[in-house]
């Protein structure tokens, strides 16, 4: 007891010299559950496993033990990040998959994250009138027409522009990576669903009209290529009684 004391009081210390996030316990299964039981609650917060090591580690052999609860903490992170992938992408929520659809996502500021596989390749291009970013090579623009001229490391610069508007990127492999690839080898959680015009937020069929309706506030969005922001009025939907036919997408 004495013993572990004296190691939650070096803790301490550590943590006073240079905060840290993750705390590993490795040692004896006897010596690592009693000073489990004796941790302060601000560190027990802190404590993310504890891995079985004989006294007499070196430290190579330390490195190696906490080198592989990384390597395991990485894998579950993903797989939890792909896990929300796939679930927003199956509830229609706030994800695209498929390249096309992700340029067309970081195109208008949208992606909060940008999820693809480990050595995923493919080719893009970029306007030269409007900045955006096109899922082929070369040819007219989807958005303004003009002349596409074809990208080097299109993945690479997408990944930027995400990260320059707040957004996060993350690569993912090995189990993450089979799963991931079964929509698509690129997918994006978004910021908010696609806004669309007023016929995207209700359809009314002849001779009725929804019983309540006004103005939302101005929405700004990131225009193309980042040029502008442009500003859209989006109508809201308050009430829905009395509707027939109608069809709602939020």
């Amino acid at each position: 007891v004495i013993h572990a004391k004296r190691v939650i009081d070096a803790i301490r210390d550590l943590a006073l010299r240079g905060p840290f996030d993750r705390l590993v316990l490795a040692g004896t299964a006897k010596a690592t559950a009693q000073l489990e039981r004796l941790l302060p609650r601000r560190l027990q917060g802190k404590l993310v496993r504890t891995i079985a090591m004989p006294m007499t580690a070196t430290k190579k052999e330390v490195l190696a033990g906490l080198l592989t609860v990384q390597g395991r903490m990485e894998r579950d992170q993903e797989n939890a990040l792909v896990e929300g992938v796939l679930a927003e992408l199956h509830d229609g929520g706030k994800a695209v998959a498929g390249f096309a659809s992700v340029l067309d996502a970081v195109n208008q500021g949208r992606v909060w994250t940008l999820v693809y596989g480990k050595g995923f390749t493919t080719k893009a291009g970029e306007c030269g009138e409007c900045n955006a970013y096109s899922p082929h090579a070369k040819g007219p623009c989807v958005y303004c027409g003009g002349k596409v001229a074809p990208l080097s490391q299109p993945v690479d610069l997408r990944s930027q522009t995400v990260l320059e508007v707040g957004g996060r990127v993350e690569s993912v492999d090995g189990p993450a990576k089979t799963a991931h690839t079964k929509k698509g080898e690129i997918a994006a959680l978004l910021r908010y669903r696609r806004p669309g015009t007023w016929a995207d937020f209700i359809l009314v069929s002849a001779g009725t009209a929804p019983t309540s309706t006004e103005s939302s506030p101005t929405r700004q969005q990131p225009g193309i290529g980042e040029k502008s922001n442009r500003q859209e009025h989006l109508p809201l939907l308050t009430s829905s009684s009395g509707i027939d036919g109608a069809r709602i997408l939020v």
